[in-house]
Formats: structure tokens, C-alpha cells, sequence
């Protein structure tokens, strides 16, 4: 309906505008249950929203393949680019370097990788991971913990930021959240947002 989707346009406006009030004038990090954060990640919401409503993935897929490999390699070597340049980037301590490079950043690689899963040979399995999000977020913690508890070292290595180190333990991370998932799926699945009739 038109209505909620002016309610929607309005609402991850106002966020935005709070969110560039906040970072530039009143500095308020750490509210109950880190509202702060999620006001933070409106502009996602807003962005995700105008990419849908204009069919903009639609129209970037319809170009020759050889225009959709320039284009995904170009997107994501600048969205990297501008994040090394921004340093380091995290939610929970609030901390973003200048936040309108941060959301041009994470924003263009974005693009870039949902390109990229697009031509790669392997879409469903990107697109389950995408539909799994809700429940690698709930739990992703759990396995990344048993992991550094049966192997020590990986620890250290994460603390030395190891990039190889990283994508190992996010692959377990993911197929662990993912494999619960799918119990939770078959036992109780409004514990993972579905209802019975969405079961897969």
C-alpha cells in the first residue's frame, strides 16, 4: 500500500537525519538495548528499500556479461578502497571513522558483491545464506566461541587479524548457524521468524 510505503520512506528518513544529528552535534552512543545501533543501520534499510522499489539489481543484471564483470570488480575495488582509507569499522563500539565515507564504502561493496554472487556458479548457495541471515546473526557467536575453544591458536591469529583465519572460521560460523537452522526449521520455527506454513 502506498500509505505504509510513505510511512517506511518517512520513518528511515528521520532516522537518517537523527543519525547525522546525533554523529555531528550530540554524540549519545550506548542507549537500552543499543537503539543507538540500530538507528545507525536505517540508511541500510533505506538504501535496500530504493534498490527494490526501483528495480535497480533488475536492471544492472540485464547488462551484457562482460558490463556485469567490469562493473562488480570496479564496485567492489572502490567500496574496499574507501574502507581501507576510513580505517576500521565497528557497530558496537560505535565507532566509524567519517560515517558518510563508511556508508559510501560498505554501500558500493555491497553492490559489488551481490553482483559478483549473481555470476558466480554457486547463487543458491548465496541466496540460502541471504535468506539464513536472521538465524547466522542470533547464533553466530556460539560456534566462533567453540572454535577458539578447541583450537587455541586461532585466537592469536584472529587478534593479528588473519585474513585466511577469518574466512575459515566464518565458513564454520555459517554452516554451524545454518545446520541449527534447519533443526530449529523442522522443531520450532518461530524461533528463526518462520511460521509453520514457511517451512523449507
Amino acid at each position: 500500500p502506498k500509505n505504509r510505503r510513505k510511512l517506511l520512506w518517512i520513518i528511515a528518513l528521520l532516522g537518517c537525519l537523527a543519525l547525522y544529528a546525533n554523529d555531528t552535534y550530540l554524540h549519545i552512543y550506548n542507549l537500552f538495548w543499543k537503539a543507538d545501533t540500530a538507528i545507525e543501520m536505517l540508511p541500510f534499510f533505506l538504501a535496500g528499500y530504493i534498490v527494490m522499489e526501483f528495480g535497480v539489481l533488475e536492471r544492472v543484471f540485464t547488462l551484457p556479461k562482460g558490463g556485469k564483470i567490469c562493473l562488480c570488480v570496479a564496485l567492489i575495488a572502490c567500496g574496499g578502497a574507501l574502507g581501507i582509507w576510513n580505517d576500521e569499522a565497528g557497530y558496537l563500539g560505535n565507532y566509524y571513522g567519517y560515517i558518510s565515507i563508511f556508508y559510501c564504502s560498505a554501500l558500493i561493496s555491497i553492490l559489488g558483491y551481490l553482483l559478483a554472487a549473481k555470476l558466480l556458479p554457486l547463487f543458491n548457495v548465496f541466496t540460502y545464506i541471504g535468506r539464513s541471515t536472521l538465524s547466522i546473526l542470533l547464533m553466530h557467536k556460539f560456534p566462533l566461541m567453540v572454535f577458539q575453544y578447541l583450537i587455541p591458536f586461532t585466537k592469536k591469529l584472529l587478534q593479528h587479524r588473519s585474513l585466511a583465519m577469518g574466512i575459515c572460521v566464518s565458513l564454520f560460523a555459517i554452516a554451524f548457524c545454518c545446520s541449527v537452522q534447519e533443526l530449529f526449521n523442522h522443531i520450532c520455527p518461530v524461533l528463526i521468524g518462520r511460521s509453520k506454513t514457511e517451512r523449507r
